[in-house]
């Protein structure tokens, strides 16, 4: 059985600062249902998945561009109480094994390298990981066509850039 993992924000404002990252050559931003998109002026909104043949046709997500957070003021957000999944999950990231983003100062005083393995997200953020999952899982049955792709988009090169089939 895993252990939940003890940790409780002391409000430093990394995880809403440092919120482009580059994973295997590609630029992304703070994850966006579309619902969440609302939250922030569109100019600082960019598509980040779409699906298609052969190029994007159905943006399923979408991006913040910009970094840090428009809402952080000091070192607390603004809109806490309708913050996007991905801050509720935080530092949990969606991945085939739960990584935990190790920025969090909170994280990094608890655990010692690949110990995340072993532990358990707290309640709310297990519970914002599997609404993204349903999110993600609920848009891509619809398009689970051969020939299908995932494109991602990229904000270093501002380009779609394809990453997968769905067949």
């Amino acid at each position: 059985m895993l252990k939940p993992i003890p940790i409780s924000c002391n409000r430093c404002g990394v995880c809403c600062s440092s919120l482009i990252k580059t994973k295997d050559g590609i630029s992304k931003g703070l994850f966006l249902t579309e619902k969440e998109r609302d939250l922030f002026n569109y100019d600082v909104v960019k598509p980040s998945r779409a699906l298609g043949r052969k190029k994007p046709e159905k943006v399923i997500s979408y991006q913040l561009s910009v970094s840090p957070c428009p809402h952080l003021e000091g070192n607390v957000c603004k809109i806490y109480e309708k913050r996007p999944l991905t801050c509720k999950a935080y530092p949990f990231q969606i991945s085939l094994s739960n990584d935990i983003d190790t920025d969090c100062t909170e994280i990094r005083k608890v655990l010692k390298p690949n110990e995340h393995k072993f532990f358990d997200p707290p309640l709310e953020s297990k519970e914002a990981l599997n609404k993204i999952r349903s999110y993600f899982t609920n848009r891509v049955e619809k398009y689970m066509k051969t020939g299908y792709r995932e494109w991602n988009y990229d904000l270093s090169s501002n380009e779609w850039i394809v990453r997968s089939s769905l067949s």
